[in-house]
């Protein structure tokens, strides 16, 4: 099978003479612990069982390496770090220990996996909308747009709003909290299952 991908423009290339693009995975999907155990069953003597639980306990172990300021070599994979972040000194002249944060856990993958990616990986670009995705859309155009689909629906989920304006998940989610503090839509659902609804005519907002 193949990874399929989408060309996007890049959005800071508006402001150059010459327009810059980028290339993303699309479609795919999260491949759960629960299918991976099965996977790695089907190449060695180890049971699906018994993966899960060594996939368990290396989560935990992880834990325990890493909250030292280790970093965790994993052969043929890759290494595993922590990143930090550090807030505003604010009024004092250093940053002080309440400033600084975990950010992120940062992966850098071992060379010998990419050489496998690169041999084994084929590309295919995603026959779904088109090559340029339509990140641009101006807010009156999103406005048109979401006018249009309130006429036959009542509420829109965040999944729908991605498909209706061709966004990524984090794009859509801009715009989503922008027209709830526009007071153009309003969360009708839950925090954990939000679904979307109107605000009187305020779609046709900016």
């Amino acid at each position: 099978m193949s990874a399929k991908f989408e060309i996007y423009e890049n959005p800071g290339s508006k402001l150059s003479q010459k327009k810059t693009y980028q290339a993303r995975i699309v479609e795919g999907r999260t491949v759960e612990q629960d299918e991976l155990a099965e996977l790695i069953q089907k190449r060695c003597t180890v049971n699906a069982a018994d993966t899960i639980a060594v996939l368990t306990a290396l989560s935990e172990v992880m834990v325990e390496v890493m909250k030292e300021g280790n970093r965790i070599h994993m052969a043929e994979v890759g290494y595993f770090s922590l990143a930090l972040s550090c807030t505003d000194a604010g009024n004092s002249d250093k940053p002080d220990r309440q400033a600084v944060k975990l950010k992120t856990v940062k992966f850098q993958a071992e060379r010998q996996l990419k050489k496998r990616l690169e041999k084994s990986l084929r590309l295919e670009q995603s026959r779904k909308g088109s090559s340029l995705h339509s990140r641009n859309l101006t807010h009156e155009e999103i406005a048109e747009l979401l006018t249009g689909y309130f006429k036959e629906n009542t509420f829109i989920t965040r999944q729908k709003f991605e498909e209706l304006c061709g966004f990524r998940k984090s794009t859509a989610l801009n715009h989503i909290n922008r027209l709830i503090d526009e007071k153009v839509i309003r969360n009708a659902g839950t925090r954990n299952q939000p679904v979307y609804m109107p605000v009187a005519d305020n779609t046709k907002r900016n």
